[in-house]
């Protein structure tokens, strides 16, 4: 038992305290109005730092090294005491009074956290399994954690193919299992316990946020508004990869985590508006944390095309450009490193709308929207609900969704083309489709909130 707490304490308290240096000043204006949404960015924040400090560490030609990992876990602690002593004991015991309260009002929130415990402590003695979380996820950490890098096997591993295996995403999970190793834990799957955790939170905070907004409040418009984040909890993708060591969960939460703050602030708002700036910075760490842990989706691009959309509408053009430079920056840096051949390049088009087939084109597309839709129906049909509500009352289509979905519809059926079109093998990815589009799940879930908001008010105004 006291094996599995303190694997829970490094799993996911240590990423949260180191986190919290990051996202305390940015919330510091926002004081306990938003401690979930400040817990899931601590965390989501505290595993992307301590990635893209070892990330440079490791391209820089050096090994994992031991001592910084101490010395983040020293300042984080140090710093978490600093600012817990600025609080009284009554006002903590305030705040768990409140929130006490809060729970016993909302039933559908207490049971979303209390599936969220149950998965947390289901974690913490739980080992990892899978092909790959064993083979490639699990198998670099020890090897980081021994302080060596990937290149030291290159002597060993004397086929090229079998090498660039372990390139094939960054190192984001694999130096957070390492993290874990580092510091005594017997088992690393706490960690994606806790992202399952942050998905959640992220949902229910803004679930709050919006229905605390609302001006017309009524008892199905709260079972609504906290229903969403209990079905996001339930559906069998997103929980099942909870006691997974895949990168598919993270990617979600830091893909998730991203869009929200972008699309997150009203410039009819003055509050929000106040706050751009802080969320996308926020935004930018969460989409490059998102990148450095599986990069080869383009999914990226529709957060992207938002930013400088949000940009353009609050007048701060150069946090846009700087946000998408750096961006850019993060994804060419990893594929210089690690990356072989053109798999990923822009020169291939040419090629292959040269040998352009339709029932080709018509083939694929059927194969790929077969696989796709095996993980999503019943939140697509959720969102696409909410979607006609908000039409029906707005009479337009919100140009946040719109332009999102767009994107990112090309992206998954013309990069699923591009994909078959250069391999001969592309029927034997069907699986990976599935586990690809569930970064999608939450994501359905957060928009079908949204868009019940953007109804309500416009109900409001009425």
């Amino acid at each position: 038992m006291l094996t599995g707490i303190y694997n829970l304490i490094i799993g996911i308290v240590s990423p949260i305290l180191i986190g919290w240096v990051f996202i305390r000043p940015l919330f510091k204006d926002d004081d306990g109005k938003n401690l979930l949404a400040q817990i899931s960015y601590s965390f989501l924040s505290g595993y992307g730092i301590t990635n893209i400090i070892f990330t440079t560490i490791i391209i820089s030609g050096h090994g994992f090294n031991k001592n910084i990992a101490y010395l983040i876990m020293i300042i984080a602690v140090t710093h978490f005491i600093m600012q817990i002593r600025k609080y009284s004991w009554t006002f903590i015991i305030n705040v768990f009074k409140s929130v006490y309260t809060f729970l016993t009002k909302n039933k559908i929130i207490l049971i979303s956290l209390l599936v969220i415990m149950s998965v947390i402590i289901f974690s913490a003695n739980w080992p990892v399994r899978d092909w790959d979380s064993i083979a490639l996820y699990d198998f670099r950490a020890k090897i980081f954690a021994d302080g060596k890098r990937i290149e030291d096997l290159k002597q060993v591993i004397n086929d090229n193919y079998y090498y660039r295996y372990y390139f094939v995403y960054p190192y984001m999970t694999s130096f957070a299992h390492a993290w874990t190793y580092v510091f005594g834990a017997t088992t690393p799957m706490p960690l994606y316990a806790g992202f399952y955790m942050t998905i959640i939170l992220l949902l229910i905070s803004y679930a709050i946020k919006y229905e605390r907004h609302s001006k017309q409040k009524s008892l199905i418009e709260r079972i609504i508004y906290y229903s969403l984040p209990i079905l996001a909890v339930l559906t069998p993708q997103i929980i099942s990869h909870a006691n997974i060591a895949y990168t598919n969960l993270p990617y979600s939460a830091y893909f998730l985590a991203a869009l929200i703050l972008v699309i997150n602030s009203d410039v009819n708002n003055i509050q929000e508006n106040k706050y751009f700036v802080r969320n996308l910075l926020c935004s930018f760490l969460m989409l490059s944390s998102a990148i450095l842990t599986r990069f080869t989706e383009p999914f990226y691009i529709s957060i992207l095309v938002l930013v400088i959309y949000q940009s353009i509408i609050h007048r701060k053009y150069i946090y846009g450009i700087v946000y998408i430079l750096g961006i850019y920056a993060i994804r060419q840096i990893w594929m210089r490193y690690a990356i072989f051949g053109d798999e990923l390049s822009m020169k291939a088009i040419p090629s292959v709308l040269a040998n352009f087939n339709i029932s080709f084109f018509i083939e694929v597309e059927k194969f790929l929207i077969s696989h796709y839709l095996v993980s999503i129906t019943t939140p697509v049909f959720i969102m696409a609900m909410f979607a006609l509500f908000n039409f029906v009352k707005s009479k337009k289509i919100n140009l946040n969704f719109l332009i999102f979905w767009i994107i990112n519809i090309g992206v998954l059926f013309l990069g699923g083309f591009f994909f078959a079109a250069r391999n001969e093998t592309w029927k034997d990815i069907g699986g990976s489709a599935e586990r690809m589009v569930m970064v999608f799940i939450p994501v359905f879930y957060f928009w079908s909130i949204y868009l019940f908001s953007k109804s309500r008010s416009h109900e409001d105004r009425d």
